[in-house]
C-alpha cells in the first residue's frame, strides 16, 4: 500500500493548505504547512488551473466550490492533458 506524502488540511470545512508528512513534525501546526496558491475555483479559466498545480508542493491542485470548499484534486499530469486537448481542438 502506498501512502501519499502529502496530507490535504482543512480549517472549518474549507482547504488550508499542504502538510508533509515526511516532515519531523509530531502535530499540524500553521507553521508546519505549506500554504502556496494550490486551490482552484471551479469554472475558473485552464490556465489558473495549471499556476495551481504548479504552485502546489506535491503537484496537485484542490478544486473548491465558491465557499472554498474542496470538491476533489487534480495532478498536474492530468492539467497537461487538458491543456493539450485544448490545443488540438483550436488547432
Amino acid at each position: 500500500m502506498t501512502i501519499d506524502r502529502w496530507l490535504l488540511v482543512t480549517q472549518n470545512g474549507k482547504a488550508f493548505g499542504w502538510f508533509d508528512t515526511h516532515q519531523p513534525a509530531t502535530a499540524i501546526t500553521h507553521d508546519n504547512i505549506n500554504l502556496g496558491a494550490t486551490f482552484h475555483q471551479q469554472g475558473s479559466p485552464l490556465r489558473h488551473l495549471l499556476d495551481a498545480v504548479l504552485s502546489s508542493p506535491n503537484h496537485r491542485a484542490v478544486i473548491v466550490d465558491e465557499r472554498q470548499i474542496p470538491q476533489g484534486t487534480i495532478h498536474l499530469d492530468q492539467v497537461l492533458d487538458m491543456c493539450k486537448s485544448t490545443r488540438q481542438e483550436g488547432a
